[in-house]
C-alpha cells in the first residue's frame, strides 16, 4: 500500500519515499469546507473544497461554494458523487455512528492512495468552536479553534469559570444555571444538532469531579434522553438549563428506597398571633380629689381591638393597616400598639370592635367592670357584654359583628395608665402623684382573669381557664422517612408538557392516522388528529376519594320515609354535596389531560 501525504497549501499529494514513511514537512491530513452533504444514497459521503486553495479556481477561497467543486484541477467536468469525483470524501467513521458537516462547515479530511493510483478520501467533522453552535458552525468559526486562526476569531463563551474558593485557590466549575447543560468528559454521549443529546452512562458531580483522588465510586448506570436541554442564546454564549426541558431518563440503581410514613412525637408549641388585645384607661386627673383624696368619680374606658391586620367579615371590621402582628408569646408590655397601646394616630377615631365607657364609680367598681368585661369577652358571653353596655352612662358602644376569633387574648393598661402605675410623669401634679399612682396599682391589682397569673395584665392563650400559657407538648405527627432495602430498582421517567402513550393495536378510540409521520410527528398532528383519539389519564389516588364517599354514603345513607330520597347526610357524616363537589372538581382533579393514551 502507498500512502500519500497532502502539502500543508492542499493543492497536491505528495508519494511518500518509504512503505508508510511520513515526511514531517507534510501533513496526513488537512481541514476542508463542506460543500454538498445530499448523497444520493445516504451513506453520509460529502463534498468538499479546501478554504486554502484547490477546486475550479485553485486560489484562497473566502467562502467555498459547490461552484468550486465542478471541475477537476484540469478544468474537465466533474461528475458528482461519482467514484471519480476528486471532491467526494467518504466517512472514516462506520455509517452508524457519523456525523455528516452541515454545508458551509469545516471538517477534518484523510486521504490515503489506492491500488488504482487515485486517492480514496475520508473525512472526520465536523468542528466546532463552541458547544453553542452545534446547530451549524460556520468553517470561519472553526478556524478559531485551530492552529491555522486564518480569521482572527475569538473563542467563545468558557463553560468552567474560575471561582476563588475558601483558601484562596481558583477552581473552575460551571455556573449553577449552567450545570448540566454539556455532557461530562468522562461520559458517552451523542450530541444532536438542536438542542439534544443522548447521554449514556452518567457521573454525579460534573467537572471537576468533586471526589477526585478518593475512594469514592460516583458512577451510577443512567439513560438520558434530552430534547430542549437548554434556554436558546445567541452567538457562543454558554446557555442556562431550561427546567422544562423534555426527557426520557432510564436508571437502575443498586439498592431499592421507599417513601413511608411515620408517626413520631413532634414537640409542638401552641403559640399564636395574638388576636385580641384588651386595654382599658383610667383618666388620670379623676383619680383623686382636689384635695389628693380618693374619691367616687373616677371616669375611663375599657376596650377589646382586632390584632389582625386582616380581618374577614364586612367593612366595618377594624382592619388598620399600623396594626403589628405578634406572636403571643413575643408579646409583653413593652410593645406598643399606636392606636391600641397607644393614642390613635388619628384622634377620635373608633377603632376598636367593642368598648365600654366608665364614669362617676369609685376604684372598686371601676376595678369590679373592668374584670366583668375582660370576663364576657373570655367566655364569649356577648348578650351579657350588651347588657352591660346598655347598662352605662354613656350611649352604648357598638359590637362589631361577626365577631372576630378571640385568642390568644391580652388584657393590660394603656401606655398613659402604665406610665401612672409604674413610674413618675411629669404631666401629673406633684403634690398628687403618689395618691394617684396608689389608686390606679390598686385598680390594677383587682384586675384578674381565671387562669392568669399576674394582676392587672396578662396573657389568655386559649378560653380554658386551667390552659392559659403557651405550652409545648410533643404532638404525634406523621412524617415522611426514607427506607433503604436490598436489590435493585430500576426507575423509567418521561418529563415534557404533554405525554402521549399510543398504540397500534388499539382503535376503540379511532384509528391514529400517522401514515405522513413516519420521521416523527407533527406538532400540528398531535393536536388535530392524536388528541382527538385519545383519552386522560386518571389520577388513582383522586380517584379512590371519590369512591370513598360514594361508598360511605352507600353504606349508612337512610331514608326519612319510604319511597323518599336518602337524607343529604349519612350517618358517616359524607354528604350529598361533597360527593357532588368531588364530581364537579373530577375533570381537574382525577383526569390528568395532559398524560393521554389511546
Amino acid at each position: 500500500m502507498k500512502y500519500y501525504f497532502q502539502k500543508s497549501d492542499d493543492s497536491m499529494f505528495i508519494k511518500g519515499q518509504n512503505r508508510g514513511a511520513y515526511d514531517v514537512s507534510h501533513k496526513a491530513f488537512s481541514f476542508v469546507v463542506c460543500v454538498d452533504n445530499a448523497d444520493p444514497l445516504r451513506l453520509g459521503r460529502i463534498r468538499g473544497v479546501s478554504p486554502f486553495g484547490g477546486g475550479t479556481t485553485g486560489s484562497k477561497k473566502n467562502d467555498p461554494t459547490i461552484e468550486d467543486a465542478s471541475r477537476d484541477e484540469n478544468g474537465n467536468k466533474v461528475n458528482p458523487w461519482s467514484k471519480d469525483d476528486p471532491y467526494l470524501y467518504n466517512s472514516l467513521l462506520p455509517y452508524n455512528v457519523n456525523v455528516v458537516p452541515m454545508k458551509k462547515e469545516l471538517f477534518t479530511a484523510f486521504s490515503q492512495q489506492s491500488p488504482k493510483d487515485s486517492v480514496n478520501k475520508f473525512y472526520i467533522g465536523p468542528l466546532i468552536s463552541h458547544p453553542s453552535n452545534v446547530k451549524m458552525d460556520r468553517w470561519t468559526n472553526a478556524l478559531s479553534i485551530t492552529a491555522e486562526q486564518k480569521q482572527n476569531s475569538i473563542l467563545g463563551e468558557p463553560y468552567l469559570q474560575g471561582t476563588p474558593s475558601s483558601s484562596g485557590d481558583t477552581t473552575l466549575l460551571p455556573q449553577i444555571s449552567k450545570k448540566g447543560v454539556f455532557p461530562n468528559p468522562e461520559d458517552v454521549s451523542i450530541i444532536g444538532r438542536y438542542n439534544t443529546d443522548l447521554v449514556l452512562g452518567m457521573r454525579e458531580y460534573s467537572l471537576p469531579d468533586d471526589n477526585e483522588g478518593s475512594e469514592v465510586q460516583n458512577w451510577y448506570p443512567q439513560i438520558l434522553i434530552r430534547s430542549g436541554k437548554f434556554k436558546q442564546v445567541t452567538g457562543s454564549q454558554v446557555p442556562d438549563t431550561n427546567p422544562k426541558s423534555t426527557f426520557i431518563q432510564l436508571n437502575t440503581f443498586p439498592t431499592t428506597m421507599e417513601r413511608v410514613e411515620l408517626e413520631k412525637p413532634v414537640p409542638t408549641s401552641n403559640d399564636d398571633y395574638l388576636r385580641t388585645m384588651i386595654v382599658y384607661h383610667l383618666d388620670t386627673p379623676n383619680l383623686v380629689d382636689g384635695a389628693g383624696a380618693e374619691h367616687d368619680n373616677i371616669t375611663g374606658w375599657v376596650a377589646a381591638y382586632n390584632m389582625i391586620n386582616s380581618m374577614s367579615g364586612t367593612s366595618t371590621n377594624y382592619s388598620p393597616s399600623s396594626v403589628k402582628s405578634y406572636m403571643a408569646g413575643d408579646y409583653d408590655l413593652s410593645n406598643d400598639v399606636p392606636g391600641i397601646t397607644l393614642p390613635p394616630v388619628i384622634p377620635n377615631t373608633d377603632n376598636y370592635w367593642v368598648k365600654y365607657s366608665f364614669s362617676s364609680m369609685d376604684k372598686n367598681k371601676v376595678a369590679k367592670q373592668i374584670t366583668k368585661f375582660i370576663s364576657y369577652i373570655d367566655e364569649g358571653d356577648f348578650d351579657k357584654l350588651r347588657k352591660m353596655l346598655d347598662g352605662s352612662a354613656v350611649p352604648p358602644e357598638k359590637i362589631i359583628t361577626p365577631i372576630p376569633k378571640i385568642f390568644p387574648m391580652y388584657f393590660r393598661p394603656d401606655r398613659s395608665t402604665l406610665n401612672i402605675m409604674d413610674k413618675n410623669d411629669s404631666t401629673i401634679p406633684t403634690p398628687f402623684f403618689q395618691q394617684k399612682k396608689d389608686v390606679a396599682n390598686f385598680i390594677k391589682s383587682k384586675i384578674e382573669l381565671d387562669g392568669v397569673t399576674t394582676e392587672g395584665y396578662g396573657l389568655a392563650m386559649t378560653e380554658n381557664a386551667g390552659k392559659r400559657d403557651i405550652t409545648v407538648e410533643d404532638v404525634m405527627t406523621k412524617v415522611n422517612s426514607i427506607n433503604t432495602l436490598e436489590g435493585q430498582q430500576g426507575i423509567v421517567s418521561v418529563g415534557s408538557e404533554k405525554i402521549y402513550l399510543l398504540s397500534h393495536s388499539i382503535n376503540y378510540l379511532g384509528t391514529l392516522d400517522l401514515k405522513d409521520n413516519h420521521y416523527g410527528i407533527t406538532q400540528k398532528t398531535y393536536i388535530d388528529n392524536i388528541d382527538p383519539h385519545t383519552n386522560s389519564l386518571v389520577r388513582g389516588e383522586e380517584l379512590l376519594k371519590l369512591l370513598e364517599k360514594m361508598a360511605d354514603f352507600m353504606q349508612n345513607h337512610c331514608h326519612a320515609l319510604p319511597g323518599l330520597a336518602p337524607v343529604p347526610q349519612a350517618h358517616g357524616g359524607t354528604r350529598t354535596e361533597d360527593i357532588g363537589r368531588l364530581l364537579a372538581d373530577a375533570p381537574k382533579t382525577i383526569l390528568n389531560k395532559n398524560i393521554r393514551i389511546n
